[in-house]
């Protein structure tokens, strides 16, 4: 069924989220799960799962993407680029995998990640 969250709850779920992605950086947890989100600040899974479906207009997979592929381009764009090879990328944004992160990069962005860097001038 529909959870019936008021939008104050909604707004207070979406920057108790937001803290903890922007802030502390959770995503970069190779081991994050919606459940373990929900658990770090207090909600059931379903009403952040709701949150952020209504609030960011994607799913939970989607929405963790899009802040380990933020920092990435960060990374990626950095004064020390070249020092990381893309497996340390990866796992610095919390893949356990090149070819996980590769895929999700390229989704999201249109390119490999190699390619993102190459084209960096």
């Amino acid at each position: 069924g529909k959870s019936n969250l008021s939008e104050s709850q909604k707004n207070e779920i979406c920057s108790k989220l937001l803290q903890l992605m922007e802030n502390e950086k959770y995503y970069r947890q190779n081991t994050i799960s919606l459940v373990s989100v929900a658990e770090k600040i207090g909600e059931t899974p379903h009403r952040v799962s709701q949150v952020i479906n209504e609030r960011f207009e994607m799913n939970f997979f989607y929405w963790l993407a899009s802040f380990r592929i933020e920092e990435s381009k960060q990374i990626l764009s950095g004064m020390d680029k070249r020092r990381y090879k893309m497996e340390e990328v990866a796992e610095m944004v919390g893949y356990n995998s090149k070819s996980s992160f590769n895929e999700v990069f390229k989704k999201n962005v249109g390119k490999t990640p190699s390619q993102y860097l190459n084209s960096i001038k």
